[in-house]
């Protein structure tokens, strides 16, 4: 990502979530009723062009199994895997690392939990002239996290290390380099009191059958790379194990992408399924 560009793929994970609404059949896996507003007027326009489709058309287009259904599948399966565990925890303070387009803050803004969103100084940038008024309960915190470190930014806001804490990382460890991810990791248990939760998402490339994953996977890696967010790691199981181990967390669940759309998929008349590459972690410290 160039220094002054906001994050392409941040803006694409908002549009998914928002299609899922206008798209997909109910029930829906995560309703994110305040995305739209941040979307641009294009986007809006195309929504909006959905919405007047006539039901046989829409029953056409939710059949179509295409590569930008999958990845809206993988995006709010994670993002309700991630509220589930966070309404679970019952946090007093929510750290969503590369937060992008999270609307947490602006759905929740009353629940009494303070929000820290760490993001590209370019994205945070972009997002608050996006939103009109900010809730109080949110903290803007700038962090290029190949450059720099979580704990010295936080150093430098109200976050308070005695507080219990849940942390969201979501779309963001396959653009970065595995030095910047397990520095992360390490500075957010520096930060954060004994147990601590964090959930994350990784994408695999570990050998498959499933030609469809297959080319969804290295179609996806080539249009970030000339959006300028080349994916940078990708994981087997036992190397993420080994990575968040030796960055002093535990693993509390993993969600293979079967088990993620037996939790969240099963029996829907759309037919949304996870790819056969994206896997879900819960982490604790």
């Amino acid at each position: 990502m160039e220094p002054a560009q906001h994050s392409r793929t941040a803006e694409g994970a908002a549009l998914l979530r928002a299609l899922h609404h206008h798209v997909d059949a109910p029930p829906w896996v995560f309703e994110d009723g305040a995305v739209e507003a941040l979307l641009s007027a294009p986007s809006r326009h195309y929504l909006r062009r959905l919405e007047a489709l006539a039901p046989p058309w829409m029953a056409v287009f939710r059949q179509r199994r295409s590569g930008l259904a999958t990845l809206r599948a993988q995006i709010v399966v994670r993002a309700r895997f991630t509220e589930d565990a966070l309404f679970a925890h019952a946090p007093q303070q929510y750290l969503v690392l590369a937060a992008g387009l999270d609307t947490f803050a602006l759905r929740y803004g009353s629940a009494g939990v303070q929000v820290f969103e760490v993001d590209h100084p370019a994205t945070q940038a972009w997002k608050r002239e996006l939103l009109v008024s900010p809730p109080a309960c949110l903290c803007f915190v700038p962090v290029n996290f190949e450059h720099d470190t979580v704990a010295d930014a936080l150093t430098a806001t109200l976050f308070d290390t005695r507080l219990s804490t849940f942390v969201s990382w979501l779309g963001t460890t396959y653009y970065l380099s595995r030095a910047a991810i397990a520095q992360t990791l390490r500075d957010v248990r520096e930060r954060t009191p004994a147990g601590t939760r964090l959930v994350l998402d990784y994408w695999s490339d570990a050998p498959s059958g499933d030609f469809r994953a297959n080319l969804l996977l290295g179609g996806t890696r080539i249009a970030t790379a000339f959006q300028g967010e080349p994916m940078r790691s990708l994981f087997t199981v036992a190397d993420m194990y080994a990575l968040v181990e030796d960055s002093g967390w535990r693993v509390r669940e993993h969600l293979p992408p079967a088990a993620q759309n037996a939790r969240y998929l099963a029996q829907r008349s759309d037919g949304l399924a996870v790819p056969s590459f994206a896997y879900l972690i819960e982490l604790e410290h």
